[in-house]
C-alpha cells in the first residue's frame, strides 16, 4: 500500500546518512548559517580529504594544457582547507579554498576576535555572508548546545512574593544561623495576614526564587 511520508523526520535521516557534499560559498548564496562539526582541516595534495577522496587539484584543461591562476601563472599543486559543517541541518563540507583565500583569512580573524581556537570550533554556530568577490561578513552566534538547551523554568508571579521579599530583607541579619521554621511561618503570617498553614504554601516559591533556603527545621534568609 502506498503511504505518504507524514513528517520530515525520514527526509532528515536520508540527508544525514547520504554523506557530505562540498559547499563552495558563492556570491549568490549570500548569508548562510553554518554549524561546525569539525575544526578547519588542512589537506595537502595526495592526502585524503574530508569526503574520503584523494586530493589532486586540477592543473590542466580538457586538452591537457596547463591551467593558469588569476595572476596568469601556471597552476601548481596547492593545499586546500575545509571543515565539516551542517547548513539547515544538512551535512556539508565547507570549502575555505587555499591558504591565500579571503574567506580563510577573514574567518581566522573572526575566530581570533572571539578567542575561539580550532579545537573549540566544533559545535559553534556562525553567520557567514559573502558580500562581494573578496568581502565577507562573519558573525559568531554561540554554541549549538546553547540553542538546544532547555529554556529556564519561569516561576509564576505571585503578588505576595515581592511584599515578602521586602519584609525579609529587613530581617535578614537578625539570625545569621537560621530561623526555626515555625517562627518563620509566624512572621510570614504577620506580613501577609494569613494563617501559618496558608503561608507555608509560599515556601517553595521563596526557595525557587533564591529568597530563602530550607535546611532541616531551619530557614535561612538569603
Amino acid at each position: 500500500m502506498v503511504k505518504d511520508i507524514e513528517d520530515n523526520k525520514m527526509f532528515d535521516e536520508i540527508l544525514a546518512n547520504s554523506g557530505s557534499q562540498y559547499f563552495f560559498h558563492r556570491l549568490e548564496n549570500g548569508l548562510v548559517e553554518v554549524v561546525f562539526k569539525s575544526g578547519i582541516r588542512k589537506i595537502e595534495p595526495g592526502e585524503e580529504d574530508s569526503a574520503g577522496r584523494i586530493w589532486n587539484p586540477k592543473l590542466t584543461d580538457p586538452d591537457g594544457n596547463p591551467m593558469l591562476d588569476r595572476q596568469g601563472k601556471i597552476k601548481t599543486p596547492w593545499t586546500k582547507f575545509e571543515a565539516e559543517v551542517a547548513i539547515k541541518g544538512v551535512p556539508h563540507i565547507y570549502s575555505f579554498s587555499g591558504e591565500k583565500s579571503s574567506i580563510l583569512r577573514n574567518f581566522i580573524m573572526a575566530m581570533k576576535q572571539q578567542e575561539i581556537s580550532n579545537s573549540e570550533l566544533p559545535g559553534t554556530r556562525w553567520n557567514i555572508e559573502r558580500i562581494g568577490q573578496w568581502d565577507w561578513r562573519i558573525q559568531y552566534l554561540g554554541r549549538e548546545e546553547e540553542e538546544k538547551s532547555s529554556p529556564s523554568i519561569k516561576i509564576a508571579t505571585n503578588p505576595e512574593i515581592d511584599k515578602i521579599k521586602g519584609a525579609l530583607s529587613i530581617k535578614k541579619d537578625i539570625s545569621p544561623t537560621g530561623v526555626p521554621k515555625n517562627d518563620f511561618l509566624i512572621y510570614l503570617s504577620t506580613v501577609t495576614h494569613k494563617k501559618p498553614n496558608e503561608v507555608s504554601k509560599l515556601i517553595p516559591d521563596l526557595i525557587k526564587q533564591g529568597i530563602i533556603k530550607e535546611e532541616g527545621n531551619l530557614i535561612h534568609i538569603l
